[in-house]
């Protein structure tokens, strides 16, 4: 897929141009969290090797769709706001896609 090489080359020269970014250092701060966290509550890391494809696209999709849940539960409180609306949509999309490979591998 053409998509993919494209987005990587992106986002390659955004982490090279934000090097000192606070806000990439933030993520990558919070991802870092997050692993210690995930490896405290279910005792491995994301290197683990008893998932298929097929697997971790599922737990993918089940990580975006919380995120479209997220995102509209935020819009139902607090009123809608164009970014977040865009991010939801995005989110729809790769949601979509993820579903395509699954019924592929199924």
């Amino acid at each position: 897929m053409i998509i993919c090489p494209i987005i990587r080359r992106l986002a390659e020269r955004f982490i090279k141009k934000s090097q000192g970014d606070a806000t990439v250092k933030a993520i990558t701060a919070k991802m870092e969290k997050r692993a210690e966290m995930g490896f405290i509550k279910y005792r491995q890391t994301l290197a683990r090797r008893d998932l298929t494809r097929l697997g971790w696209l599922k737990h993918a999709q089940e990580e975006v769709l919380d995120l479209i849940a997220y995102l509209e539960a935020h819009d139902h409180h607090h009123g809608e706001y164009e970014a977040l609306r865009c991010m939801q949509e995005q989110a729809f999309v790769m949601a979509t896609i993820l579903e395509s490979e699954i019924q592929k591998l199924s």
